[in-house]
């Protein structure tokens, strides 16, 4: 039995080296591109690289619950699941010697309303998820975003 499905697995795998061999299953016969006439772009082109615009001041805000811009570069940050760089200097035992902003105390309560005394909840622990540093790149399209508090 074990020679027999060791057996359709080497033929599985030679079918599908066939295919990809082939160009890949798009250009199997009878299979036309869901692109149509679209092709793909040439995205081989090097991005342009901005300078993160660094401050010692905090950025204005351009709405009411906007969340706060980061004044510093982030690039080599590490955030994963056991390992948040930005509490060490914005975490609560920290912030006062660091002379950075605090963590807000919405950050340790969870999304069914549970307070979290430790650490910030799972759900706000990707900090560059809300906050961004600025660069000095120039907008993308015009903008004319005002806002009118009553």
């Amino acid at each position: 039995m074990r020679m027999r499905n060791r057996g359709l697995a080497v033929v599985a795998a030679m079918a599908l080296a066939g295919v990809i061999g082939a160009g890949g299953p798009a250009k199997a016969a009878g299979v036309d591109s869901l692109r149509e006439d679209n092709p793909v772009p040439d995205t081989s082109k090097e991005t342009e690289i901005y300078r993160v615009r660094e401050s010692d001041q905090r950025f204005r805000r351009d709405y009411a619950a906007q969340p706060p811009l980061v004044p510093h570069k982030i690039a080599k940050y590490e955030i994963s699941r056991n390992v948040n760089e930005c509490l060490d200097c914005h975490g609560a035992d920290t912030y006062i010697e660091e002379n950075a902003s605090k963590i807000s105390q919405t950050h340790y309560v969870g999304r069914e309303g549970n307070l979290q005394m430790n650490s910030p909840d799972a759900g706000r622990w990707n900090c560059n998820q809300c906050h961004v540093p600025q660069t000095d790149a120039e907008p993308l399209v015009d903008n004319t975003f005002s806002m009118t508090l009553r």
